[in-house]
């Protein structure tokens, strides 16, 4: 889906499209709460390393992530928004319980082959909602006209709603002693 153009992906997140097929709907929030309960894989025991589900959690996530971003046109849709700030919240939650582990606990989520720099960093939605924000400031120092305008208002809009609803979880991971 995220290599299809970024309006016809962003159009999977409309309103209008969720009123006249409920079941696009209902599949995209399917997937994206897929998404948030795979944190909820986190094991700290060192003896029951990286399960197979863990793993394709992992590309899940990875592929929330390029789907997302494909979506954001210019903006991200408020429904994407809301899905961001939920995995931002579960992903800060589990890292702090990764954290109060100590530094030398071990994690089967937390590694290179699922949640990593060799995969999908920690953070990659946060840092996802800053490119789509450089994005929509580039476009509208472009065309600057009322239209390009209020779309960027919008998209910033949802923006900031997402970065507001998670920085919570975010500041509490940020102060965590380990």
């Amino acid at each position: 889906l995220s290599s299809f153009p970024s309006d016809m992906v962003a159009s999977l997140f409309s309103t209008d499209v969720h009123h006249q097929n409920p079941e696009v709907k209902s599949s995209l929030e399917t997937l994206m709460d897929a998404g948030v309960s795979g944190y909820k894989l986190l094991s700290i025991n060192p003896n029951d390393g990286i399960s197979d589900i863990v793993l394709q959690w992992g590309r899940l996530r990875g592929g929330l992530f390029s789907l997302f971003r494909a979506s954001a046109n210019p903006g991200l849709p408020s429904l994407v928004a809301f899905s961001i700030s939920s995995l931002i919240n579960a992903e800060c939650e589990v890292a702090t319980i990764q954290c109060n582990a100590g530094h030398h606990s071990s994690s089967n989520i937390f590694n290179k082959l699922v949640v990593g720099e060799d995969i999908l960093n920690a953070g990659a939605y946060c840092i996802l909602i800053r490119d789509v924000l450089d994005r929509v400031r580039k476009e509208a120092e472009c065309k600057n006209n009322d239209i390009i305008n209020n779309q960027s208002s919008i998209a910033v809009a949802n923006c900031m709603s997402a970065l507001l609803s998670s920085k919570d979880s975010v500041l509490h991971v940020l102060s965590s002693q380990s």
